[in-house]
């Protein structure tokens, strides 16, 4: 082949070499470096995250003899592009469908967190996996080839991942170039960023929400890879959130650009414009520029922008969806139809924080929030092995928040705490009080004293709505206070059938959450698994080598 002419082809492609020079001039490899290093750092640790969670994995298999895994499992199956996970006929040693509530199931939530980790491993004929996969004896050994896989370099890299990452690469670039040049980094001229040092004064606030932007969508990538939930959606997703916010900041600039202190009005951050003249103090804006017409272009050297919006640019990147929201309330007389949220019920409708959880203070609530726990009530739907592999603390540790926030979520603080206080921590504790074979009925009794009494989150609720209780006496019905209401529904339970009956009802459907019977298939699983010796110590009565004895003496 004649290549005689392949340096002019690539002359003409590229062009001369000062004119790729040239081109190599203008980028900004600060913000290159930004841009491309992030990302990247997050796909790398990614396949640290999985070897290290799949090593726990194993780990919790070889510690905790759980029912169904003596064998192989349909989570742990080997997978292809044309097939789905399922039972091998051939293998004797894998799992095979069976009947509704037959015993030695695999638990569900353990196969969910397996799955989590495998399930987008490719698999290699060079090295013969699917083969390998299927002969193997026990899910140990399955997490062991799974491991093999992941350490295998450039095997098990996600090629669509990092094609995904260069939509976020490529906003993080211009944003960062823009925002050092705002800042005067490399462009030799001194100025501050209120003058828009050589960009306009659109892009300077553009530049400023990007930023913004940018710590938000780094925060949400963080929090993915914690979880092993980062995958190309949320590159792109992440890509167009920042250049959506930033065109949104622009226009909103553009649309009110001389904006004061934001005050706040009716519970929700209402920022006021202002007309004609201003005080030299107002938003750092010079007489001279605020007593002329609100500029809406670029037009003369004398702009500014004022402190203000360089900050709220910052914010309004920094809450996703916020300069929307801001839009939206600058034009509510135009957009009537557009619903307003009740907000009467407001200071009774608070999430609860898990610190009132025993065991979890500020920073460990600061750990769980990286999994996406926030409150009370994530806490308790929260898969407890997933919980214990995607953090640092313990399975136990895990398992007992779990139940605690369980018992919370379900009853509220103010009942929650009361039993705390009575030696009834967790979920399980409760229905052991009430539904136990040993327990007494005057148990019944104290717990119906707590369970069936009025919180101040109901007198409240009484108080803002209205609401009246309507009790069908034998007399004549009628509307009740919520005391009323309360006297009369004890008055039908009073007698000791009748409390026992009521409150073992209701810690039947309170037990009955899919959570909470996904937590007790669990925690009876690992109770087995510690043997019966665990139950009691050996001096203790309820030993069966000491029951004689006890009842002859």
């Amino acid at each position: 082949m004649d290549t005689s002419s392949w340096s002019g082809l690539f002359v003409s492609l590229v062009g001369t070499p000062e004119a790729i020079l040239f081109y190599l001039s203008g980028i900004n490899w600060y913000a290159l470096g930004i841009a491309v290093l992030s990302p990247l750092l997050m796909l790398f640790a990614r396949q640290e995250i999985r070897l290290r969670r799949l090593r726990s994995i194993q780990d919790f298999l070889t510690t905790f003899k759980l029912p169904g895994v003596k064998g192989t499992t349909l989570s742990t199956e080997p997978r292809s592009a044309d097939t789905v996970p399922n039972a091998d006929p051939t293998n004797d040693n894998s799992t095979t469908k069976a009947a509704p509530g037959a015993e030695n199931q695999p638990n569900p939530s353990f196969e969910y967190v397996k799955s989590k980790y495998i399930s987008d491993l490719r698999l290699s004929a060079k090295y013969d996996d699917q083969q390998r996969l299927k002969d193997a004896k026990t899910d140990v050994d399955r997490i062991n080839i799974y491991i093999e896989i992941a350490c295998r370099p450039f095997q098990s890299a996600n090629v669509r991942l990092y094609l995904a990452s260069l939509s976020f690469m490529l906003v993080s670039y211009y944003g960062f170039k823009l925002f050092f040049t705002a800042l005067g980094y490399g462009t030799g001229v001194e100025c501050v960023p209120a003058t828009g040092c050589n960009l306009t004064l659109s892009e300077t606030i553009g530049a400023f929400a990007f930023v913004g932007a940018y710590v938000a969508a780094l925060r949400m990538l963080l929090r993915s890879l914690a979880i092993f939930d980062l995958n190309a959606f949320t590159f792109l997703r992440q890509a167009g959130e920042m250049a959506a916010t930033v065109l949104v900041v622009i226009l909103l600039y553009n649309a009110f650009p001389t904006i004061t202190a934001p005050v706040s009005l009716s519970g929700i951050v209402n920022v006021q414009q202002t007309t004609g003249t201003a005080s030299p103090e107002t938003a750092g804006v010079e007489p001279q520029a605020a007593a002329k017409e609100a500029p809406t272009n670029d037009s003369t050297d004398d702009d500014r922008i004022s402190s203000v919006w360089l900050a709220l640019a910052v914010l309004l990147g920094l809450l996703p969806q916020s300069s929307s929201k801001f839009l939206l309330l600058k034009l509510r007389a135009f957009v009537p139809w557009a619903k307003i949220a009740d907000d009467r019920f407001a200071e009774i409708t608070k999430t609860v924080s898990p610190d009132i959880i025993d065991g979890i203070d500020f920073e460990t609530r600061f750990r769980l929030e990286e999994c996406g726990i926030y409150d009370v009530q994530n806490l308790a739907t929260y898969n407890p092995i997933m919980l214990f592999i995607e953090t640092p603390f313990g399975v136990f540790q895990c398992i007992d928040w779990v139940a605690q926030a369980q018992l919370c979520h379900i009853l509220g603080p103010e009942k929650f705490l009361t039993f705390r206080e009575l030696n009834i921590r967790t979920i399980f504790d409760l229905e052991r009080a009430i539904e136990s074979m040993q327990a007494p009925d005057a148990y019944d009794a104290m717990c119906a004293t707590v369970l069936l009494a009025p919180t101040q989150n109901l007198r409240s609720i009484t108080e803002i709505s209205g609401f009246k209780f309507f009790i069908g006496r034998p007399d004549a019905p009628k509307a009740e206070t919520l005391d009323q209401y309360f006297e009369w529904l004890n008055s039908r339970i009073a007698d000791k059938n009748g409390t026992t009956a009521a409150i073992e009802h209701l810690m039947s459907w309170i037990g009955d959450d899919l959570h909470v019977r996904r937590l007790r298939r669990l925690w009876n699983d690992i109770a087995d698994s510690l043997e019966p010796n665990s139950e009691y110590l050996k001096d203790s009565k309820r030993n069966p080598a000491n029951a004689m004895k006890h009842a002859a003496e």
